[in-house]
């Protein structure tokens, strides 16, 4: 071995991953050199039993200083400083080790590589891969050291050097799980770099470095706004070649939160102008304006940006870090849903049959795929020798696995196919059953709900079960769902987690600090309201919305992601065009106006060929935008007033930074404000606010959509207009608006329709319609 390569690490309390860390380098390292910090659990015992060489460095709040104290040490041509969350798998340290032999063999040292750049995969709590970036683990000992308390880098001591570095491929990966949610509870590590660079920042605050890397570990604590406003003064400090990789990660990660509202759209899409324009490290920007594009279901842009977002993952040399390179799977379902939802479904099949081609067992991707199939008449046999390409039928388990997806997809003709290839004992364990005892028990446990199909009896078996727990024992069921999403999928426990911080609708929750609000409300709403669930079940007028009833119960009960996905509109909001299909003529009030969308979707469906538009906004931010939207719009009638019951004034309580946390507060004797940003505002009654008739009522007001019902209960009553209502501001505020409509006029027939927040859904509206 003409390469002599020491091992260097610095420990702490790592007894859990020293003797992987030691382990995979055993073959190439001629010495392990642990420097141990100050442990008090058995590390330092370990790592003496493998055979390392124990030093000891007193703690300074110094990751440099330690660093370069255990490089002093070392005897070694090549350092590997790998930390002890870190590893490489054997075959590729072998294939390192040969590296390295090479580069000693160049002629001339001054132009040989000095470091290795190696792609380092950061892996969840379950191995799982979830981004990527580069680290220069692998460097020469010839005075290159470490500078900087926190988050050190590398840097040549002699001024006539310079660090020259060799990119390997993911044969050389390093594997971290030091990101990974459990590790960082357990080592509190997240808190005590919080510390670090808090002290870094008060002496330094224009080390806009730091405070991207402060962001990062504010997240990892759950301090969502604090890491925000960290993200923030990073992307927006100078650019700066040495700040780059900062500033873009910074606006990625403000990207990722900002897709998710509305609130912050135009902050969005300042940030993509801005970082778009770089010619590397962009994945993830161009990532996150494409999951923003499919949120607002502009499907043709969002293709253009995930498309080229994994355009950019084949051509990468990876630098900084990046989650679009742990979300291929789920960039080729959103293509696949975009292509299909904008009128290319040969678009869809190519890019599902590219992932499947990559990795075959995507339940999801195959469901979606077979359900474009069957949609365009695709016949079982055509469908299944295509599969035959991704798919071993040979196999039982591979035609099982198929089968499921076809199932799921409702592709029965294919389903019959597939059952044929299956002996006859498992086709006939697979038939579905009659369960016709099951159903006489659901209906004699719920006689008001007739048990006619399997779908009757699903929300049948969710009723039992809610009936059978306990509030102790429901609240106690939603919490092991919770432990098991964030098993699954670390980055879906997070996501849901701040959907609750960000829009606390339905309460707070912080499982971290034994917050469940929105857990106990959930299990009150579901409990005690369960013979309003099972009525508004019955009343729903058709297939379409018992199903996406059922997929909201799932959600709430199991955390069921996948269901709310299966029944989405990818229609416009407010306007199933099974409840209207033109709009001539039409009178549309528009209460909760909000920026002008409502409107803008109206025309875009109908045209102009409407009667006149009343739109109510009393939110005084919102009214400018509301304004310049429909400004080139003839016949709009625009109002500050707010919407009730009945006449009187009310206070609307601002909210700076998020406009669906603003409210409007009704006067009541018995409690008092406690806003600090408020506004007096009218309140007027729809029936004595407008006197021709009304065709379309839209309403969108933070929960007070029954007040603004029964202001309107004459207009309702004589005109019968079609009504679509905001639903999701209370758990239980579908039941009571059907009450609400049906008191004032039992004639309505009502459906539901799902448009979006598959994770936590938050865009489903209720239509009530009858005949005028």
């Amino acid at each position: 071995m003409t390469v002599k390569l020491s091992q260097c690490m610095i420990v702490k309390n790592e007894e859990t991953n020293i003797r992987k860390a030691l382990s995979w380098a055993k073959d190439i390292a001629f010495e392990q050199i642990v420097v141990d910090t100050g442990s008090t659990d058995r590390t330092v015992e370990i790592a003496e039993e493998m055979g390392a060489k124990i030093y000891h460095f007193e703690w300074i709040d110094d990751f440099s200083a330690a660093k370069n104290y255990a490089i002093e040490q070392a005897k070694g041509s090549w350092i590997a400083f790998l930390d002890a969350d870190e590893y490489m798998e054997p075959e590729a340290a072998r294939k390192l080790l040969q590296l390295l032999e090479r580069i000693e063999a160049e002629p001339d040292k001054t132009k040989a590589p000095n470091l290795i750049r190696q792609p380092w995969i950061q892996l969840d709590d379950h191995g799982k891969m979830f981004a990527s970036s580069a680290q220069d683990r692998f460097f020469e000992n010839n005075g290159i050291r470490y500078q900087n308390r926190i988050h050190e880098q590398l840097f040549c001591s002699s001024p006539n050097q310079e660090l020259r570095a060799y990119l390997t491929g993911m044969d050389m990966a390093i594997y971290h799980t030091g990101y990974a949610k459990e590790a960082y509870a357990r080592t509190q590590k997240a808190q005590r770099n919080i510390e670090l660079l808090e002290r870094e920042l008060e002496q330094d605050p224009k080390n806009y470095m730091n405070w991207r890397y402060l962001g990062d570990s504010y997240l990892l604590e759950g301090k969502i706004q604090e890491a925000l406003n960290a993200w923030e003064i990073c992307a927006g400090s100078p650019d700066s070649p040495e700040l780059r990789i900062a500033r873009i990660s910074a606006a990625s990660n403000l990207m990722r939160f900002y897709m998710q509202t509305d609130l912050k759209e135009q902050e969005l899409l300042t940030l993509y102008q801005t970082f778009s324009q770089y010619e590397k490290d962009i994945e993830d920007i161009e990532y996150w304006m494409g999951c923003y594009c499919m949120r607002k279901q502009c499907w043709r842009e969002a293709v253009a940006h995930l498309s080229k977002t994994l355009d950019l993952l084949e051509e990468k040399k990876i630098s900084s870090m990046c989650y679009a390179a742990g979300k291929v799977p789920e960039i080729y379902q959103d293509l696949v849903r975009a292509c299909e939802a904008s009128g290319d479904p040969a678009g869809a099949v190519r890019f599902a049959s590219v992932s499947l081609n990559m990795q075959s067992r995507q339940e999801p991707l195959l469901t979606a795929l077979l359900r474009i199939f069957q949609k365009h008449g695709e016949s079982p046999d055509g469908v299944f020798g295509f599969l035959t390409k991704l798919y071993d039928f040979q196999d039982p388990r591979e035609t099982l696995f198929v089968l499921k997806c076809a199932r799921l997809a409702a592709f029965r003709s294919l389903e019959d196919r597939l059952l044929e290839r299956l002996d006859e004992k498992t086709r006939q364990d697979l038939l579905p059953a009659t369960s016709a005892e099951s159903w006489r028990t659901y209906e004699t446990l719920f006689p008001q709900l007739p048990v006619r199909n399997s779908q009757d009896a699903h929300l049948a078996r969710l009723a039992a079960f809610l009936r059978r727990q306990t509030p102790e024992e429901l609240l106690a069921y939603l919490q092991l769902r919770l432990r098991q999403l964030r098993e699954e999928n670390e980055q879906n426990y997070v996501n849901y987690c701040a959907s609750f911080h960000q829009i606390p609708f339905w309460g707070t929750l912080d499982p971290d600090t034994e917050n469940w609000n929105v857990l106990q409300r959930r299990a009150a709403a579901l409990q005690s309201r369960l013979e309003d669930w099972i009525g508004l079940y019955t009343r729903l007028a058709d297939h379409a919305s018992r199903q996406t009833l059922l997929a909201l119960l799932e959600n709430w009960i199991n955390l069921d992601y996948r269901l709310p996905a299966q029944v989405r509109d990818y229609g416009c909001p407010y306007f199933d065009l099974d409840r209207m299909s033109h709009g001539e003529d039409a009178v549309l009030v528009d209460v909760g106006a909000h920026k002008g969308e409502t409107v803008q979707n109206f025309v875009k469906l109908f045209g102009e060929r409407y009667r006149s538009i009343y739109c109510y906004e009393c939110n005084p931010n919102l009214l400018e935008p509301l304004q310049e939207a429909l400004q080139s719009l003839d016949r709009i009638v625009i109002s500050t007033s707010a919407v009730g019951s009945r006449r009187s004034e009310g206070e609307f309580l601002l909210s700076e930074d998020n406009d669906l946390l603003s409210a409007l507060w009704l006067p009541d004797p018995d409690s008092e404000s406690s806003f600090e940003t408020s506004e007096l505002v009218s309140v007027v009654p729809l029936d004595e606010e407008i006197a021709e008739p009304v065709s379309i009522l839209k309403i969108n007001v933070c929960g007070m959509e029954e007040e603004v019902l029964k202001g309107a209960a004459n207009h309702i009553r004589k005109d019968r207009p079609l009504l679509a209502l905001a639903a999701f501001y209370r758990y239980d505020q579908l039941p009571d608006l059907m009450d609400t409509v049906l008191e004032i006029c039992p004639d309505y027939r009502f459906y539901l329709r799902h448009y979006g927040g598959n994770l936590v859904p938050t865009d489903y509206v209720l239509y009530a319609q009858c005949d005028r």
